[in-house]
């Protein structure tokens, strides 16, 4: 067998006859001098010429800082990894999804080309050393297309009756659109679980290119994406609490990012009730 020595302490020994030895707990980036010395029944050998080495593995993640909207592309802003791996990052690869587009660059920021006007894109970037591609970063969601600061956003809620049971769960259905003119990512939908209500759960369905969280529990309070003319349906069931049968309501908003402007805020809240509430049977109290 083979055994691997190192100045700062390591050792390690080779797995059968094989002349391979694999030192672990080094750390890269940092040099290290080591020899390695063959073992037979006889005795040990006298130590191989020492050799330099610096392990490296791959890079960190880069941070993405932001994504900004072009006319079918995107704007990649990053910060460089915390942890180059040990070796010099060469360069970075962005990419925006559903679509696979991708670019490389060496530094920030990096556009993304070939994507599609007014749909919702999620965009990430990883960095390359030596070893290769490391980890990707936490993706930024995008709408390509002509980009502005104003954008009508507008919200309804209902669940149909003005009676409701206490004994069960009443469901909402809520809408969220954007009417326009620009498209708007980000924007916050947020239905707070009152008093009036013990316990909910929510699910997330979007229409015409929106993205939405799939589902919930408890009150909402979520960002979605809208491409202009796009919407995202809540169905929020909540259980009235118990005590005395005063009616209920129940309130949501949604909220524009900053930067964007939205010219009707008297549509940004719906609220529905307050509905009567109690025990029913067969439809009478």
């Amino acid at each position: 067998q083979y055994v691997g020595r190192c100045a700062s302490g390591e050792t390690a020994m080779s797995v059968g006859p094989d002349p391979v030895v694999r030192l672990l707990g080094l750390v890269n980036g940092q040099s290290y001098t080591c020899t390695v010395e063959a073992e037979n029944a006889i005795g040990t050998s006298p130590p191989s010429d020492p050799v330099t080495l610096v392990p490296a593995g791959p890079p960190g993640a880069p941070v993405l800082d932001a994504v900004d909207a072009l006319d079918a592309a995107a704007r990649l802003t990053f910060s460089p990894p915390l942890d180059d791996g040990g070796a010099p990052v060469l360069d970075y690869q962005a990419d925006c999804s559903p679509g696979g587009g991708s670019a490389t660059g060496a530094a920030s920021p990096i556009e993304v080309s070939g994507l599609v006007d007014n749909q919702v894109f999620r965009c990430r970037v990883r960095a390359r050393n030596s070893v290769g591609f490391g980890a990707f970063s936490v993706a930024l969601p995008v709408i390509p297309g002509t980009s502005g600061p104003t954008a009508d956003l507008a919200v309804t809620k209902t669940n149909g009756v003005g009676f409701v049971n206490d004994a069960d769960l009443v469901d909402y259905d809520i809408v969220v659109a954007n009417l326009g003119p620009d498209a708007v990512v980000d924007a916050r939908v947020q239905d707070p679980l009152t008093a009036d209500f013990s316990a909910a759960v929510w699910q997330c369905v979007p229409a015409d290119g929106a993205e939405c969280p799939t589902d919930g529990i408890d009150g909402i309070d979520v960002l979605v994406a809208l491409p202009v003319g796009s919407s995202v349906r809540f169905t929020f069931s909540a259980l009235p609490s118990q005590g005395p049968d005063s009616p209920i309501s129940n309130v949501v908003s949604v909220t524009p990012p900053a930067g964007i402007d939205d010219p009707d805020l008297a549509n940004n809240v719906a609220s529905d009730g307050p509905d009567i509430r109690g025990i029913f049977r067969d439809g009478f109290e």
